[in-house]
């Protein structure tokens, strides 16, 4: 697929020496940090609310983590609303859905990338009803295999308070990354979306806190992941 305005090259692939794209190095080593305990290599990228970064927060950690030689596979498990093939400039005739329904094997949905090391699966069509087909057997079943061939698989999911299909893919995951957009997204609706986390006892590997206004960082470029709250983080 071309590039276009609305969807060019992730910043860590088209400016990997800008200031954005040495912020998301450094999410990428405290995350590395932060699961070297429990060998995090499936890790859930949410966030409460649409339109948070989410995808973007996760297209950019997929390329600098292939960037230091792993091998990365990014799901696309937002079949509400699929757009990790935009930002990857992947098809997206098939994808997870496929898998999901069985009407193809993962080997044939997996796309490389121009990337090194960097694979996608994407949404695919859109399901009447996602929230199924994450629960069954399928996914986890998918997620066994791809642990055997990957470095690390990044999930993109849904919002965690517009549907319960983030829930269901956190149960499968190592880790989560939670993201917020610090002008549009409360404390009030952070703590609810991650008391939802909590519940389900997933590990919370830490925050990113996007878009925050430039007269309230105390530095240019915070360097501080955060467990379990979301206080301090990265402004991309």
């Amino acid at each position: 697929m071309s590039r276009t305005k609305r969807h060019p090259d992730p910043i860590t692939q088209s400016s990997p020496s800008s200031v954005a794209a040495e912020a998301y190095h450094t999410i990428r080593t405290n995350i590395q940090f932060r699961t070297e305990a429990n060998h995090g290599q499936v890790i859930l990228v949410t966030s409460a609310a649409a339109g948070e970064g989410r995808t973007t927060t996760t297209c950019n950690l997929a390329v600098t983590l292939s960037q230091s030689g792993l091998k990365v596979l990014v799901v696309d498990a937002d079949m509400r609303n699929p757009d990790i093939h935009n930002r990857l400039h992947v098809n997206n005739d098939v994808g997870l859905s496929s898998v999901l329904s069985s009407s193809q094997e993962s080997p044939r949905c997996i796309i490389p990338t121009d990337i090194p090391h960097l694979q996608v699966l994407p949404g695919g069509h859109k399901p009447e009803n996602p929230s199924p087909l994450l629960a069954m057997d399928q996914f986890d079943g998918f997620i066994s295999q791809v642990r055997q061939e990957f470095d690390v698989v990044l999930l993109d999911s849904p919002p965690l308070l517009t549907t319960s299909d983030a829930l269901v893919i956190a149960r499968l995951a190592d880790g989560v990354v939670f993201v917020v957009d610090a002008q549009r997204t409360s404390r009030i609706v952070a703590q609810k979306a991650l008391a939802q986390l909590k519940e389900m006892d997933v590990h919370i590997i830490g925050g990113i806190l996007n878009r925050v206004p430039k007269h309230a960082r105390k530095y240019p470029i915070g360097a501080t992941l955060t467990n379990q709250q979301v206080t301090s983080s990265w402004n991309l």
